[in-house]
Parts: C-alpha cells; sequence; structure tokens
C-alpha cells in the first residue's frame, strides 16, 4: 500500500525539529537533566557580583546548572542552613566557616567567594593618617569580626598596637559605624561602599581599603556539606567554573558600563555609587578570578581564631577546613 505523499515531508520536518531541540539542549542545557544547586547568599550586595551575572547571562544554564538561590541574611545562617540540608552551598565568612567545621559541622569550604573586602578606613576630618588614630576611638565589627582582623593588620602595618594605641568600639552594622562617624563618636571607622563613598563625599578621610592589608585572607566564601559535595562534584565543579566565567567578565574592561548597570539594579543603590565600587573592586581585584584561596589564608585565619580561643587543640591542619580538589577540576 502507497503511503500519502504528505508524510515524506512531516518527517523531515520532525526531524528537523528535532536536531534544532537537541543542539539547543548542547547550547543551553536540557533543563529536565540540570543539575540542581540550592545556593544560599548573605544579601544582594557587590560581594555576589558574580552571581548577578551568571543569572543575568545564562551561565548557569548554558553550564547545564538549574541554580536556585535564597537570601540567607548573614553568614552563620548560611552555615545553619547547609548543616540542616535547606540549601546545598553556602556564602560565609572564612572566619566563621572554620569555626563551625572545627566543631564538627560536617562541612568543607569549597572555593573563594569574595576575595578581597571593599571596606575603607574612614576617619574624622581632622584625620590625615593611621598614625593620627593614636589615642582616639575607632569602630569595627565585632571584636571576632574580620573586620578586626583587617584593622588590626592595617594598624600594625603602620606602626600602632590595634588594641592598645586606641580605644576600640564594637557595631556590626555599617550604617551604626558610619554614625557613630558622623556624630563624633568616634574618630576611625570600618565602613563598605557605598556607605563609604557616603562618607568621602561629606568630607570624611579616606585612609584607604583595609582587607589589602590582610590580602590572602578572603572576606567570604563558598561552603557546603562534605558528603553533599562529594557526592555532587560535577555540579560544585560546574557552579565555580560559572563563577570563573562571570568573574572575567565583571573584570573585562568593555563589560563596564553592562555590569555597573547590574549591580545598581540589583543593590537598589546609585550608578554613581555603583561606577565608584566598580573601580575600587577593580583597583583591589576583590574577586580571584580561579575562585582560589591560597593555603596562607586559611593558615592566617586559624591562627587569629585560634589566639581568641575559639578552636580545639591540637590544631587542625588547613586540608581538614578547606579543600582545593573542586577549585583546581574547575581550572
Amino acid at each position: 500500500m502507497r503511503r500519502s505523499s504528505i508524510v515524506g515531508p512531516i518527517a523531515r520536518a520532525v526531524s528537523l525539529a528535532c536536531v534544532f531541540i537537541f543542539a539547543l539542549s548542547l547550547r543551553f542545557g536540557d533543563a529536565s537533566a540540570a543539575e540542581k544547586i540550592r545556593l544560599g547568599m548573605i544579601t544582594l550586595s557587590v560581594t555576589n557580583w558574580p552571581i548577578f551575572v551568571a543569572e543575568e547571562k545564562g551561565l548557569f544554564r548554558q553550564e547545564g546548572l538549574d541554580v536556585e538561590i535564597a537570601m540567607t541574611g548573614s553568614s552563620a545562617k548560611s552555615l545553619q542552613l547547609v548543616a540542616a540540608d535547606a540549601i546545598d552551598i553556602g556564602n560565609s565568612s572564612l572566619t566563621d566557616s572554620i569555626r563551625v567545621i572545627d566543631g564538627g559541622g560536617g562541612m568543607k569550604v569549597i572555593a573563594n567567594s569574595f576575595a578581597v573586602g571593599a571596606h575603607s578606613l574612614l576617619a574624622a576630618k581632622d584625620i590625615k593618617s593611621v598614625k593620627d588614630l593614636k589615642g582616639k576611638r575607632v569602630i569595627v565589627g565585632g571584636v571576632k569580626d574580620i573586620t578586626a582582623v583587617w584593622w588590626a593588620a592595617m594598624a600594625r602595618a603602620h606602626g600602632l598596637d590595634p588594641l592598645k594605641d586606641v580605644q576600640l568600639l564594637y557595631s556590626g552594622s555599617t550604617g551604626n559605624r558610619f554614625a557613630a562617624l558622623s556624630s563624633g563618636g568616634v574618630e576611625g571607622s570600618i565602613l563598605s561602599p557605598p556607605i563609604s563613598f557616603k562618607a568621602v563625599s561629606e568630607g570624611f578621610t579616606d585612609l584607604g581599603p583595609v582587607a589589602t592589608y590582610a590580602r590572602d585572607l578572603p572576606f567570604l566564601v563558598f561552603h557546603a556539606d562534605a558528603k553533599w559535595a562529594d557526592a555532587h562534584k560535577s555540579a560544585v565543579v560546574k557552579f565555580i567554573r560559572v563563577n570563573n566565567k562571570a568573574i572575567a567578565w565583571v573584570y573585562d574592561p568593555a563589560n563596564r558600563a553592562d555590569a555597573i548597570r547590574l549591580l545598581s539594579e540589583k543593590t537598589k543603590t546609585s550608578e554613581a555609587d555603583s561606577a565608584a565600587t566598580y573601580d575600587l573592586l577593580m583597583k583591589i581585584q576583590s574577586f580571584d578570578r580561579n575562585s582560589a584561596i591560597r593555603e596562607s589564608g586559611v593558615r592566617e585565619a586559624i591562627e587569629v581564631l585560634d589566639s581568641y580561643g575559639d578552636l580545639k587543640r591540637p590544631l587542625k591542619p588547613v586540608s581538614a577546613f578547606y579543600d582545593p580538589s573542586y577549585v583546581n577540576a574547575a581550572r
């Protein structure tokens, strides 16, 4: 029995459609087969610029990942949510991560997130140098906060004892620290952008970035449950690879205007402040291009926490806290 002449064209059309769909799945990833990652970010800030890029430019999808993002509100909360299996990968400070891992949290640090913090030391208008702060009041985030570590490194570099030569005060909020500086309650305050730019515009003295004095010590890292990461190594490596691609995109001068626009939209800040943030981050290279963490940085964090009595003795090796195999596989 002879087939209808229409069958041939239909078959060819269906075949072409299948080829087209297959090509799209190779280019953008098959959503049904995509590896899912539940990502926890502390807040919508400059620290997550590469994640903003990866979302908008479809980089996760291209790598075959389906990334679901939730806001955790704090570094400690990110670690709690990973421990509770509410998220797969969390964003946290290296110091918080080390404390939890040392306590038997079953986690590991898998990559760098924000290598060099963009915080600066702002001072009263009559203060012209770090040395001028001797005998004055300086406010940082907390007794064991990363900003306190940065202040200590900066003070020592300028010949000051970070605890004895100043009266050290504490407040976890950049807004509160700026208020203390504005009111004259302190003469020195560690602030993050865009508030740091606001302080400069009001005439306060910019004594420079603080994190560069402890450059090997990352501000924020990515962490995950150790067993989950081992079982989903492909997804973790892809996630880091996407992060690296997004960082390269941010660092490309050709993308400056688009990057500033994206940061402004995501963080609800003015384009002027976002542009100033961009220029600062380019200057201090806030993101590591390979999402890598230097062993010396982890060791420095361990030494700082040990000096506070926060870690168990004998001290665990760097390898107990940071597993570089994922970063190395993503290079």
